[in-house]
């Protein structure tokens, strides 16, 4: 699954860390929480909202790399 996939990527030294947006259910904080312990820079629940979207890619975008 994208945990999965997320959680490899940071345990590699050398692996670039791609900025992540993980698309999710809505009102699941457990799943919210599970994406960014793995690695996602945000999360945006489902409905999309075109707005918090954008929002959200700006402000990953704008973030400096950790």
């Amino acid at each position: 699954d994208g945990n999965d996939i997320l959680a490899a990527l940071h345990r590699d030294p050398s692996a670039i860390k791609p900025k992540v947006l993980a698309l999710l259910d809505v009102g699941d904080k457990d799943q919210v929480a599970q994406a960014l312990e793995a690695g996602a820079s945000a999360c945006v629940t489902k409905p999309i909202d075109p707005r918090q979207l954008l929002s959200t890619v700006n402000a990953v975008m704008a973030a400096q790399p950790v």
